[in-house]
């Protein structure tokens, strides 16, 4: 009866360390994907608005009426576009925004929605629309 009950303590003390060793490396793993995530969807929100302004630059120099349809993967965690002036702002839910500069006045919106969106850039007389694609 004796080395029953050892061989039961020592299972129970096995996967009790088993245990203290998986939990804290879950923790710590779940954090770093939670941080490598963060950095794609900043990372996808830059090239975007930089490619929405390198496009608004080209459709302006081309002059009126050139347009130019962008196909993009929004990402996700995006609470706002705002597009004044020159600058092509993207507030992330994770606090940061980033902005994208561009060398002619700007003018439209975007909704925040994540996912495919095709977006329409407009030269105008002295400035450049950025809106939807509705087709």
């Amino acid at each position: 009866m004796k080395k029953r009950g050892q061989v039961s303590i020592e299972f129970v003390i096995t996967v009790g360390f088993a245990l203290l060793m998986i939990i804290p490396l879950t923790i710590v793993l779940y954090e770093h994907i939670t941080k490598t995530n963060e950095g794609i969807y900043n990372n996808q929100a830059g090239l975007i608005a930089r490619k929405i302004a390198d496009s608004a630059n080209s459709v302006y120099y081309i002059g009126h009426p050139t347009t130019k349809t962008l196909d993009v993967y929004m990402p996700e965690h995006i609470d706002l576009i705002n597009i004044t002036g020159r600058e092509i702002i993207f507030k992330l839910s994770t606090g940061q925004e980033i902005v994208s500069m561009s060398n002619v006045n700007l003018t439209g919106s975007l909704l925040p929605a994540s996912g495919r969106r095709r977006i329409k850039i407009s030269a105008l007389e002295n400035m450049v629309n950025i809106s939807e694609d509705a087709s």
